[in-house]
């Protein structure tokens, strides 16, 4: 089973790098809410060689690797840096931006999820703007590295959208200063 997937994920990746793109987003999720949905060392195992080559791919062609997980993967965060994934999209409130910061800062781009789950739809102007800079605060010293978005679904009151906005524009140029 895992050779038909294999060979299916590498059929769509190249049709991908036939059209003028940026990069390749892989959208796997191995983590939960508690920690990783298989053992590291199975996955390493199974998954990572599949994920290496699939990764080396993409960069032959000089585009970039985008990897999507949601849960909390930190374990397998060095395989991503070593595998040479450009930048991951994980969730920062989950997995911490100080930890991110300090373990992988420099070494992988981080593609922020602002917390959907909890404070894009149910904070308050402040805390959404104190979320996304505490995040912009733990990167701020690294020169480049760091990719702000939120997702913005129906339970997200357009005030918390606006502010999320607001506050990216504000402190999310480099450099990045957060000062008020």
């Amino acid at each position: 089973m895992t050779d038909l997937l294999f060979d299916f994920k590498v059929r769509y990746i190249k049709r991908w790098l036939e059209l003028d793109v940026d990069g390749v987003y892989f959208l796997d999720d191995w983590g939960t809410m508690a920690g990783l949905m298989i053992n590291p060392r199975l996955w390493r195992e199974r998954f990572k060689p599949l994920y290496k080559q699939m990764v080396d791919l993409v960069h032959r062609t000089g585009k970039h690797v985008i990897f999507h997980s949601d849960g909390h993967i930190l374990e397998i965060i060095p395989d991503f840096v070593e595998m040479g994934v450009d930048a991951l999209n994980v969730q920062v409130k989950l997995l911490g931006a100080d930890t991110l910061s300090r373990e992988f800062g420099g070494k992988i781009c981080i593609l922020v999820d602002i917390d959907r789950q909890g404070v894009l739809p149910f904070g308050t102007r402040d805390t959404v703007s104190e979320h996304i800079k505490e995040i912009i605060r733990a990167f701020s010293h690294l020169d480049g590295g760091l990719i702000s978005w939120g997702e913005i679904g129906p339970e997200v009151p357009f005030t918390n959208a606006r502010t999320m906005l607001e506050t990216f524009t504000k402190y999310g140029r480099y450099p990045l200063k957060v000062k008020d």
